[in-house]
C-alpha cells in the first residue's frame, strides 16, 4: 500500500498540471519544463513533503518542512490562488483513496479515509488555505465541480504534462520509451487527457495494465507477509538522521540522487549519470537549502516565524481540547 500511496501522490501533482492557472505559473518558472532541472525539482518537492509526511507534523522537522514549503509558495504571492491551493490539497487527500480502491488488495476503511482528511486539512490550515470544506464528501464534490469548470486544455498544460511524462519515461531504457508512454497514459482519465492534449492509450494496454495491477493485488492479499517496518522512502527518523555535518542524507530517490548518501553499493551499481556524489550534494541537506538554486539558504527568518505560529496553534488546540 505505501507504493500505491506514493504513486498516487505523484499522479496527484501531475493532475494539477491540467489546470491552466497552475500550469501557466509552473511553465513560467522553467523549473519543470526542462529535463536538466525537472529531476531536481521533483526530488526537492519529495524532500520537502517527506519532512512532514515521515515525521510528526508537530516535530521540529515536520514544522520546518512545512514552513519551507510555505516560504517558497509565498514568493509567488497572489499568483497562486487560494482555490488552486485548495484543489492541490484535495488531490493529496482524494487520489490515494481512489488509487487504493482501484488497485490495492483492499480499500481504505471509512476511519482511514477520515484520518487522511483530518491530517491534510490541518496541513492546509497551516499553509494558510481558507474555505476548506468541513467534510470529506463536501471536499470531493467541490473538487469535481472545480475540475468540471477549470480543467480545460491549454498549451501550458501540455508543456508541463509532456515534460513530466518524459521525466518518468527516462526511468526506463530508451528502447522501452514508446511502450512505457502508453502504459503511463493508461492511468490518465479522459478529462485529464483532453486537458493535456495527450493521445489515447490503446485499449489493449489499458486492459494489460489493469490485469497486472489486479494480479499484484491478489499476490499482496494472499502471498505476502505483513510489513515489519513502516515505509519511509529513506527519509524517516531512523533512515535519515542528522549526520556529522549537521545535515540529513537520504537513502532513496526516484529521478536523481540529490542528497543521497554515498555507499559502496550505489557507487558500484548506479549509472554514471546518476551516481550519488558531490554533484548531487551527497553530504546531505538542510531544509532551508532545499528548492531552486537562487533561493538557497534564503527565508530562514520567515520560516522560523512560521514555525512559531505552528507551535502556538498546537498549544491553543491543546488548551481548547482540555
Amino acid at each position: 500500500m505505501p507504493y500505491t500511496i506514493t504513486t498516487a501522490l505523484s499522479f496527484a501533482l501531475f493532475r494539477t498540471y491540467g489546470i491552466p492557472t497552475i500550469a501557466r505559473l509552473l511553465a513560467q518558472t522553467n523549473q519543470l519544463v526542462h529535463l536538466d532541472t525537472a529531476g531536481r525539482r521533483a526530488e526537492d518537492t519529495g524532500v520537502i513533503l517527506g519532512e512532514f509526511f515521515y515525521h510528526e507534523l508537530d516535530s521540529d522537522r515536520g514544522r520546518m518542512g512545512l514552513a519551507r514549503m510555505n516560504y517558497l509558495h509565498g514568493l509567488y504571492g497572489n499568483r497562486i490562488s487560494n482555490d488552486d491551493m485548495l484543489y492541490t490539497l484535495s488531490l493529496f487527500i482524494l487520489e490515494p483513496i481512489r488509487w487504493i480502491k482501484k488497485y490495492e488488495w483492499r480499500s481504505l476503511v471509512p476511519i482511514e479515509e477520515e484520518a487522511r482528511f483530518v491530517y491534510y486539512k490541518e496541513i492546509g490550515i497551516r499553509m494558510g488555505i481558507t474555505s476548506i470544506p468541513s467534510t470529506l464528501i463536501e471536499l470531493e464534490n467541490w473538487t469535481n465541480s472545480y475540475e468540471e469548470k477549470h480543467m480545460i486544455f491549454s498549451k501550458d498544460n501540455q508543456i508541463c504534462g509532456e515534460a513530466t511524462l518524459q521525466l518518468m519515461i527516462l526511468l526506463f531504457p530508451k528502447s522501452m520509451s514508446r511502450i512505457v508512454r502508453k502504459a503511463y497514459l493508461s492511468f490518465v482519465d479522459e478529462r485529464l487527457r483532453l486537458a493535456m492534449g495527450f493521445e489515447q492509450a490503446p485499449d489493449r494496454m489499458k486492459y494489460f495494465i489493469n490485469l497486472v495491477m489486479n494480479i499484484r493485488a491478489l499476490l499482496l492479499r494472499h502471498c505476502m507477509l505483513p510489513r515489519i517496518y513502516p515505509s519511509d522512502f529513506g527519509q524517516g527518523p531512523s533512515s535519515c538522521p542528522l549526520n556529522e555535518y549537521g545535515r540529513y542524507q537520504r537513502t532513496k530517490y526516484v529521478f536523481e540522487p540529490w542528497y543521497v548518501k554515498e555507499t559502496w553499493w550505489n557507487q558500484l551499481f548506479s549509472s554514471n549519470d546518476h551516481k550519488p556524489g558531490p554533484k548531487y550534494r551527497s553530504h546531505g541537506f538542510k531544509i532551508e537549502e532545499v528548492g531552486p538554486e537562487n533561493f538557497l539558504g534564503k527565508g530562514v527568518e520567515i520560516m522560523e516565524k512560521d514555525v512559531e505560529k505552528m507551535k502556538n496553534r498546537t498549544i491553543e488546540s491543546t488548551e481548547n481540547s482540555s
